[in-house]
């Protein structure tokens, strides 16, 4: 990951970009070289070449930290910038990457942290009028003040339509909007075109919401309304997301309800693996795979579980011959009425099964025998891990 550029600004990963405006207009008043106070001599004992040296290593530090807090408000401040380094880290950001419009060249700081400074606060001084520009900055987005004596116009909210891929993955979305806008010196108004970006995060929940603010329509009367932008999930041909698990509706026949069944599967970051189910597949019956479901919002490398869940088809007809092997092979004869049936037998505490039967895919000559217990009888080939519910 590299540096965190979120704790220089004392802020979580989740943030609101307001939640970084007022991060940074603190810390960099509070660094800010100009304000550092020098501290004198305590005792006229100290030699005035220590003294000046010492305040001398008091602002060098002082610049530091201004310098590292007006490159992180850089990174954070900027929607692009930040949904790159919150998916590909430090590295990916300074290095550049290939992204869905071609390559996304590397990110280099101006160097300037007196030009952050100014951009943000309108000024170079941090004394002058300290107080208005803390509390009301200039809108670091907008580029303009906002009369507070305005009514403000409610909210403006628009669905974000998404793939299950994009909320899997991640992603950046760029919507355009279009919007008028005071010109003339505020008396008549024009349309314009901007373009928003949306950082989308792995694991972010259907119904998230991305506020723009300030971004509706200008007008003489009113100040303009922020623009909403609430994610909505299309519906996938394969999977189902219940909270952070994925869900797979699998069909399967009723022989291979009975007597076993391998399933492929394909991840929504198109990875593959098989699961091989042994137990009979009875009505409820649930296969877990653990790790395997939904990027948990927020918290990096935990992920839900893939719930599988099966539908059995039944024959539509039988034969005379085929009903008579059925009823033979589901004990419905005498054994049954000697209580010998498989309905009543109980599976043994273990049971030895070869690996070749389980898994095609794995099937060698000399196969070697494990034991499974009762309960572990499902076997999934996939990172060495196994899981089942029923």
């Amino acid at each position: 990951m590299g540096l965190d550029y979120y704790k220089p600004l004392f802020i979580q990963r989740g943030c609101t970009e307001a939640d970084i405006k007022q991060a940074y207009k603190r810390m960099a008043l509070l660094h800010h070289p100009t304000r550092v106070k020098i501290e004198r001599p305590v005792t006229p004992s100290l030699r005035a070449r220590e003294q000046y040296i010492r305040d001398q290593r008091r602002q060098m530090d002082s610049f530091q930290m201004f310098f590292i807090v007006s490159e992180a408000f850089d990174i954070l401040g900027d929607p692009m910038r930040r949904a790159i380094y919150d998916l590909y880290g430090e590295k990916g950001l300074k290095e550049g990457l290939q992204g869905p419009e071609g390559f996304i060249p590397p990110y280099a700081y101006h160097g300037d942290p007196h030009k952050t400074f100014r951009d943000f606060f309108g000024t170079d001084n941090p004394f002058l009028d300290i107080m208005a520009a803390a509390c009301v900055p200039v809108d670091y987005y907008a580029g303009k003040d906002v009369d507070p004596a305005k009514v403000k116009e409610p909210p403006i909210y628009r669905d974000l339509w998404l793939d299950m891929e994009e909320f899997y993955t991640g992603c950046v979305k760029k919507v355009m909007i279009c919007k008028k806008v005071l010109t003339g010196q505020g008396k008549t108004t024009e349309f314009q075109e901007k373009v928003l970006t949306i950082p989308v995060n792995p694991g972010t929940p259907n119904g998230a919401k991305f506020s723009f603010p300030n971004e509706g329509d200008e007008s003489l009367e009113t100040q303009p309304p922020d623009i909403v932008f609430v994610t909505r999930e299309r519906k996938h041909l394969i999977f189902k997301r219940e909270g952070n698990n994925l869900v797979l509706e699998h069909q399967v026949n009723l022989c291979s309800a009975l007597t076993g069944h391998v399933i492929p599967i394909t991840t929504l970051d198109k990875r593959k693996f098989n699961v091989a189910v042994v137990h009979i597949i009875r009505p409820g019956y649930e296969k877990v795979v653990s790790n395997e479901g939904f990027p948990i919002y927020g918290e990096a490398g935990k992920r839900g579980d893939l719930i599988i869940r099966f539908q059995v088809n039944y024959p539509n007809t039988l034969t005379q011959e085929q009903k008579k092997l059925a009823k033979t092979a589901m004990d419905c004869g005498p054994a049954a009425e000697e209580g010998r049936s498989c309905y009543t037998k109980i599976l043994p505490i273990t049971m030895t099964y070869p690996f070749g039967c389980a898994c095609p895919f794995l099937e060698k000559p000399d196969a070697p025998e494990v034991s499974f217990g009762r309960n572990e009888m499902d076997v999934i080939m996939k990172h060495g891990g196994t899981s089942s519910r029923s």
